[in-house]
């Protein structure tokens, strides 16, 4: 009672594959692939010269910390040395006279 209809595709090639074709494909697909290396060597690059010079940046900042402390050390020195001479009560010499060297013993 029902007629089954058979529908019969066929398939059509819009683009043949032959050797020019595929040698094509390929040429553009190993450009592609190159141009992915060079664009992500390049920016590794990039970043590695970034990071070269944060480095030296840091190697320069702590050379400055450390001669900053050294500097902050020796001027609280200084300064418990002044403190500690008005605790004594000391005043500074207004005049300095040397002895003068008369025997050779002394020399020796």
């Amino acid at each position: 009672m029902f007629i089954r209809k058979r529908l019969i595709f066929k398939r059509k090639r819009l683009i043949k594959f032959g050797p020019i074709t595929l040698s094509f494909l390929t040429i553009i697909l190993l450009t592609i692939i190159s141009l992915f290396y060079l664009v992500q060597s390049n920016q590794i690059s990039m970043k590695a010269f970034i990071l070269r010079d944060l480095q030296n940046k840091k190697t320069e900042a702590l050379a400055e910390y450390e001669r900053l402390s050294v500097e902050a050390a020796r001027l609280k020195s200084l300064q418990k040395i002044n403190e500690g001479a008005l605790n004594l009560k000391m005043v500074k010499a207004e005049r300095i006279e040397f002895l003068p060297i008369s025997s050779s013993v002394a020399i020796k």
